[in-house]
């Protein structure tokens, strides 16, 4: 019984600390709010006056003038088939002004350039937005906690889609059911590659969105869907595809000789693909995830 007391008098305790440190949270967080350092805002604003005009010096805008502009970028992933992804990034005060993009053949097929912040943005949006007005004349819009300008080329992505097909085979006409179509497209889709992962990751013991959504597809019995998105434009969907139709392939579906033709070219792509298990990531080929990572097929 004392025991029992003592365990409730813990638990409550505990529970107390808890809701006072995230009261302390709060009002430190609502602190921080209430004063904006004029020395950083102004990093912030330098940063904008110097680099934004230096887009439109260097237009058609390319991965050496980018590298001229910022240096080295701090994302650049390679997703086959000469397409790559890449992020540039300057850090200010606040903000960070950022240039994402996809490159095909060492021609950007798309980018956007944004000024982010995480928690000060509703205190310094207008002067953000004034200075971008100020140095540039590049359209802009506001999304969230940051402002963004886009520019895709179109002609550029169809032909990295047109060498995926020449390699992979191309899509089958398919039909999408709605619950599925989130799904389809996250694995499918051109864009920075999905971390590969088998079960919950990170502190937060998250299972990773790719995998939630092959496990939709293959419990959906949608062998369509999954056929096509091994010949898809993600790297992480493609293997998430390879394992999951190797599954079903160990028990007994058979698959079609485009299908099978297209899983030893992903299984053979010399490209690092990163993976989770737990807190640990690591970055493996296709070849070494296809053939350890035996999923089982759904029922």
């Amino acid at each position: 019984m004392l025991g029992s007391v003592r365990m409730r008098l813990k638990i409550s305790t505990t529970l107390t600390l808890l809701c006072l440190l995230a009261l302390c949270g709060d009002v430190s967080q609502a602190q921080k709010q209430q004063v904006i350092r004029a020395d950083w805002l102004a990093m912030d604003v330098a940063n904008i006056e110097r680099l934004l005009p230096q887009f439109k010096q260097h237009e058609p805008l390319t991965i050496a003038a980018l590298e001229k502009i910022f240096g080295t970028p701090v994302y650049d992933r390679a997703l086959g088939f000469g397409g790559r992804t890449f992020t540039f990034s300057k850090p200010g005060g606040y903000a960070y002004l950022r240039v994402s993009g996809f490159v095909f053949n060492d021609t950007i097929g798309y980018y956007t350039i944004s000024v982010s912040c995480s928690s000060s943005w509703s205190q310094i949006r207008s002067t953000i937005i004034e200075s971008w007005k100020r140095y540039t004349d590049l359209e802009f819009k506001e999304d969230g906690s940051a402002i963004t300008h886009e520019r895709q080329f179109p002609d550029v992505v169809a032909a990295y889609k047109k060498a995926l097909s020449a390699e992979l085979g191309e899509l089958a006409t398919v039909t999408v059911p709605q619950h599925l179509e989130d799904s389809y497209q996250v694995l499918l889709s051109l864009g920075n590659p999905l971390v590969l992962g088998d079960g919950p990751c990170d502190y937060g013991a998250v299972i990773p969105h790719g995998k939630r959504a092959i496990d939709a597809i293959v419990a959906a019995h949608r062998t369509d869907l999954i056929s096509n998105i091994v010949k898809g434009y993600n790297p992480g969907g493609r293997v998430y595809a390879a394992v999951a139709l190797k599954a079903m392939e160990r028990e007994g579906i058979k698959l079609s000789p485009d299908v099978l033709r297209a899983l030893e070219v992903v299984r053979g792509l010399d490209i690092d693909l990163e993976t989770c298990s737990g807190c640990i990531h690591s970055h493996l080929k296709a070849k070494q995830i296809i053939d350890e990572w035996r999923a089982p097929a759904k029922d």
